[in-house]
């Protein structure tokens, strides 16, 4: 399964967490552990858009921030 979710994200030049989740069929709190693990050896990279709500300035909380958390794999020969 890791070899799996590993190739999937070589595969996609940005792959979102929502997505990964899905494909995956794991829930997001387990799916968030793997990928910390290769966040911390620099493997992955993640990101979020620079400024959430950015119309109304508030923590408005209407974004789907699994959609937006986006990975991107670092070390392409591994």
């Amino acid at each position: 399964m890791l070899n799996s979710l590993k190739e999937y994200i070589q595969s996609h030049p940005m792959v979102s967490l929502q997505e990964l989740a899905k494909v995956f069929d794991m829930d997001i709190y387990n799916l968030r552990k793997i990928l910390n693990k290769w966040l911390e050896n620099g493997k992955l990279s993640c990101s979020l858009p620079p400024q959430l709500c950015c119309k109304t300035k508030k923590n408005c909380n209407s974004c789907n921030l699994t959609a937006l958390e986006c990975y991107r794999w670092v070390n392409k020969i591994d």
